[in-house]
């Protein structure tokens, strides 16, 4: 019942832009070679290639996808967001692998085969309008065993500003990002709650019995720009899509959140 929420939306985004149909053109990657990868420093946008970034802000950070082909085949072995020294796991997804689960790693492409690339990241909020540039390195080896890097920043800049500070103005929220069940009928759900305020929040859980299940009270405070855990705990029937994040007893600083349909389902 474990979930790993970004990684869960940053598939989602790339699915999203896979089916989405624009007439955008893969970017050919230019390699560079390994070694300079690993001395990347803060000038680390400066040196990287331009390309379409598809951005928009979500309640985990400002999610971003990118649309490559490579001129041979290639095993891709990772992937990285990163932005003002922080860093994040990327993703891959390509057609061919639509339906599978768990997805290969290392990722297959083929020559001229397109893929996707993404990620999330929560950058500083302090000047959106000047903020720095994210970039998005694509580690893979080719069929000659040589490890190759490519790295890519957003080529318009006014497009990725806009998604970061949509994502600044966000009020705070909640968010589903694990769960646990045992046998005796015992489960926990954690709630991620997010802040981006500048002042301290608190989310609130009330205790009640729905659907035959009994849910203890909980409550967290959330220091300002920064992220927090609800967790709910509960014994009964079980965890189902009757329960207290999904039927509007969750709150922060006595506003009622509401999620949206499927996720208000998880469990």
């Amino acid at each position: 019942m474990g979930l790993t929420r970004p990684l869960v939306v940053a598939l989602h985004l790339l699915a999203l832009c896979a089916a989405c149909g624009e007439a955008e053109q893969p970017t050919k990657a230019r390699d560079a070679d390994a070694a300079g990868a690993a001395s990347r420093s803060a000038d680390m946008a400066s040196s990287a290639d331009p390309i379409a970034f598809k951005v928009g802000a979500t309640v985990y950070g400002v999610g971003m996808t990118i649309q490559l082909t490579f001129p041979e085949d290639r095993q891709l072995t990772q992937g990285e967001v990163a932005v003002n020294g922080q860093s994040r796991p990327a993703a891959f997804w390509s057609e061919r692998f639509d339906d599978v689960d768990p997805l290969p790693d290392p990722f297959p492409v083929a020559a001229d085969e397109s893929v996707l690339a993404g990620g999330t990241v929560e950058p500083e909020c302090e000047d959106p309008a000047a903020a720095d540039l994210p970039v998005l390195t694509v580690t893979s080896r080719n069929l000659a065993g040589a490890t190759l890097v490519n790295s890519y920043k957003p080529a318009d800049p006014k497009r990725y500003r806009a998604a970061l500070a949509e994502w600044c103005a966000m009020p705070p929220s909640v968010s589903v990002s694990a769960s646990k069940q045992w046998p005796d009928g015992r489960f926990e759900v954690t709630l991620q709650v997010f802040n981006p305020t500048s002042e301290p929040v608190t989310a609130k859980s009330a205790g009640m019995t729905i659907a035959g299940t009994v849910w203890e009270s909980a409550s967290t405070e959330v220091a300002p720009r920064s992220r927090g855990e609800l967790t709910l705990r509960g014994h009964g029937d079980g965890c189902s899509s009757e329960n207290p994040w999904g039927t509007g007893h969750v709150t922060i600083d006595g506003v009622v959140q509401e999620l949206e349909e499927w996720e208000s389902e998880q469990c």
